[in-house]
């Protein structure tokens, strides 16, 4: 692993799982409960898929896909946003150098590039 998460995981296992950022953290509704509205509120998820890649072409990798995130939960066959993701994930992994990061990196490329394959296939037949 990395120094990082080895620190996250010591600071996680004597904090708890509460963190003090929101009374939702008590609660057993989680975020994804939402995304709907936040799709519906933004426009559709396209206008998501557009905002993340404008996070993505200024550099911003990781907030590009938070967004993806969102539309996923919702759609999980959006071509623009499977399209975007492995888009995404090529370029963390050319970043990276950890070992089990690289390996979770290109487990997402293969998780997207075959959401990818499944709908051109599906709109071949």
């Amino acid at each position: 692993g990395m120094v990082s998460w080895s620190v996250r995981a010591i600071w996680e296992g004597y904090a708890g799982w509460f963190h003090h950022q929101s009374t939702t953290e008590l609660y057993a509704v989680s975020q994804k409960a939402v995304h709907a509205d936040l799709i519906e509120l933004a426009g559709g998820a396209d206008a998501l898929v557009c905002r993340a890649t404008q996070k993505f072409e200024a550099g911003d990798y990781l907030e590009a896909l938070h967004l993806l995130d969102i539309v996923g939960s919702q759609e999980d066959a959006h071509s623009g946003a499977n399209r975007l993701a492995v888009d995404i994930h090529r370029a963390l992994l050319a970043e990276s150098d950890n070992f089990w990061l690289k390996a979770w990196l290109q487990h997402q490329l293969h998780r997207h590039g075959s959401k990818l394959a499944e709908e051109t296939s599906g709109a071949l037949q």
